[in-house]
């Protein structure tokens, strides 16, 4: 009756309906992402491409390692391994977790030539990035998306063809 004569017929219920609905839908959404199951399926094939490469670069080096970290916004530590405790994405917000491939002494040039390979993961509210130093590569993600093997593969290869200049230009 009242849209026949132009009146609005949109309750002011109906505002608050909404509102409540998009919560209930965002929070489906949090509750969707795993970020253990995206480590796993995403970032550790990374990581163990990058360091398949990386190993065949060992031979030129005194020593390397290979160091895990995970870091708040607040600069506090925690332990990688322990990643699945996380089931909130807010918990995620602002995380980064760092992997560093060391490889120290050129044995072509002598002590103090070393070199890092550093893969940064950071988690932000609503997608990933992974950035990939010192080659200057940033991929962003959202979290319905795994780094497919394509980039996978691109983003080792640029890490180990990095520094395979790198031992060029200092031999």
């Amino acid at each position: 009756v009242k849209a026949l004569k132009g009146e609005k017929i949109e309750e002011t219920d109906d505002f608050e309906k909404e509102v409540e609905l998009l919560k209930k839908d965002l929070k489906k959404i949090e509750k969707k992402i795993d970020i253990p199951e995206i480590f796993k399926k995403s970032f550790l094939p990374l990581i163990n491409a990058i360091e398949n490469r990386l190993t065949k670069l060992d031979d030129f080096f005194f020593k390397n390692s290979l160091n895990k970290t995970m870091r708040d916004v607040n600069g506090n530590d925690y332990d990688v391994n322990r990643l699945n405790e996380y089931k909130d994405i807010s918990q995620f917000d602002g995380l980064i977790i760092s992997f560093t491939y060391n490889h120290i002494d050129l044995k072509t040039k002598g002590n103090n030539i070393n070199y890092q390979s550093i893969i940064h993961i950071q988690f932000n509210r609503d997608a990933y990035q992974v950035i990939v130093n010192p080659a200057n590569k940033t991929i962003t993600k959202s979290y319905k998306q795994l780094l497919s093997k394509e980039e996978i593969e691109e983003i080792s290869g640029i890490v180990a063809k990095t520094e395979l200049s790198f031992i060029k230009s200092n031999s």
